[in-house]
């Protein structure tokens, strides 16, 4: 015989030794037998895991976090690689305390405040990732009418080293500010 662990089913033996069994999550016995009707007992199963199943939190607008869904729907990110959407997924995920923030109370210090913050916590190249997501989420939000229409001042990224000179046409250093 072969034996099929269901995560979410609590097996219940009665004194008269009839077995029931019931769905953790909803606390409902459950009718099939899956002895002899394993997939009627599998469709039960499952129906009562849609049940339990609770739906993502609503992001409120006009809030950090429903800039962040937004942007996850948007062409620009539905078209990154993997990789790419992996790394902008990491930055969102870190800032993820943030997410009821008010568009209109994000300025530029609160930005160089986080970037540090999250450097400290985790490390430069995700302080790097989180201004540059927020910059990528920014102009997306722009771009929808979502957000102020002037977005804070770039923020330049934590350095690890000296940033390249490369020449440019005024014969100065480039700033190495993201945007």
């Amino acid at each position: 015989m072969t034996y099929v662990k269901i995560s979410g089913i609590k097996i219940v033996r009665a004194k008269s030794g009839e077995v029931y069994r019931y769905h953790r999550g909803t606390g409902r016995r459950l009718k099939a037998n899956p002895d002899t009707h394993l997939q009627a007992f599998l469709e039960e199963v499952k129906a009562l895991d849609a049940q339990t199943a609770a739906p993502p939190p609503a992001e409120k607008p006009g809030t950090l976090g429903a800039l962040f869904v937004l942007y996850k729907a948007s062409p620009e990110f539905t078209q990154l690689k993997p990789a790419s959407k992996i790394g902008y997924q990491r930055a969102i995920d870190a800032l993820k305390s943030q997410h009821d923030k008010p568009l209109f109370e994000i300025d530029q210090p609160y930005i160089l405040e986080l970037r540090d913050e999250v450097f400290d916590a985790r490390g430069r190249w995700l302080a790097n990732m989180v201004v540059k997501t927020r910059a990528s989420c920014w102009a997306g939000a722009c771009r929808a009418a979502m957000s102020p229409p002037t977005p804070p001042r770039a923020c330049r990224r934590s350095a690890a080293r000296p940033a390249r000179a490369f020449p440019t046409r005024h014969g100065g250093r480039p700033s190495s500010t993201l945007s």
